[in-house]
């Protein structure tokens, strides 16, 4: 099974290479013409979120590792001594 963006992606070429309509390319490769002309945009946001996962398993070792993989997978609550121990590092 193909993704959409790669299926986006053969629209565009062939609509740029064989000059064919993106209606056309759209029908073809069974994608909306939304889809075809969706550009993603990356958020400040998300580029700080990714400094903070490369950076808490270097600062704070073994509890860094724990925290990151509670916010991969979706817990928003962390443990307890993972919180006493990022607000003690914060008062210093």
């Amino acid at each position: 099974m193909v993704r959409p963006s790669h299926r986006r992606e053969m629209a565009q070429r062939s609509v740029g290479e064989r000059k064919i309509s993106i209606r056309l390319a759209c029908l073809a490769f069974s994608i909306s013409r939304t889809c075809y002309r969706y550009q993603p945009t990356l958020s400040d946001e998300n580029a700080e979120i990714a400094d903070w996962l490369r950076v808490l398993p270097r600062s704070f070792g073994h509890i860094g590792k724990a925290l990151k993989q509670q916010i991969l997978l979706g817990d928003t609550s962390p443990h307890p001594r993972i919180v006493e121990s990022l607000d003690v590092v914060k008062e210093i």
